[in-house]
């Protein structure tokens, strides 16, 4: 026996209501976020890629800060959240450390000791060191030395 419209309609409404639903899920934010910007870059210390840094931004005036991790090669991209990618725009005071408290092993819950920060303090607790993001996707790079007082760039370039 042929299907009738009503039938047809009603064998669609389903597969187009899954449809609507996947696509308002897709967005990978969790819809209260900003505008963000990609915002990636390098950090190199005496002109090699510093490996397993923390690269925080922090908004002038106060605000949610966004936190990138270098690779082996000093680069990174920022993360505002487990599922979000980038930065809001606006003017921001980075601060990059090697260093980090003790904290409890994830694994066994042990603790492990804390790590020294190796680099100095015009880097992170006194950052000089400044970012602006535009609106646009760009490159962050910031060229460190060991020596304080000799950094080649204090704003993203």
């Amino acid at each position: 026996m042929p299907l009738g419209p009503s039938t047809r309609t009603r064998r669609r409404l389903p597969i187009g209501a899954l449809l609507l639903l996947a696509a308002a899920g897709c967005g990978g934010g969790n819809g209260d976020d900003p505008e963000l910007h990609r915002v990636r870059g390098r950090v190199t210390l005496d002109t090699e890629g510093l490996d397993q840094a923390r690269v925080i931004y922090t908004p002038v005036g106060g605000g949610r800060s966004v936190i990138g991790l270098t690779n082996s090669g000093g680069y990174y991209d920022l993360a505002f959240s487990t599922n979000s990618q980038g930065a809001p725009a606006g003017k921001y005071i980075v601060s990059i450390h090697t260093g980090r408290d003790a904290e409890p092993d994830p694994q066994t819950g042990d603790e492990r000791p804390p790590i020294p920060e190796t680099l100095p303090a015009e880097y992170n607790r006194q950052s000089v060191l400044k970012a602006t993001v535009p609106g646009s996707p760009g490159a962050y790079d910031f060229d460190l030395t060991s020596k304080p007082g000799v950094s080649t760039s204090t704003e993203a370039q």
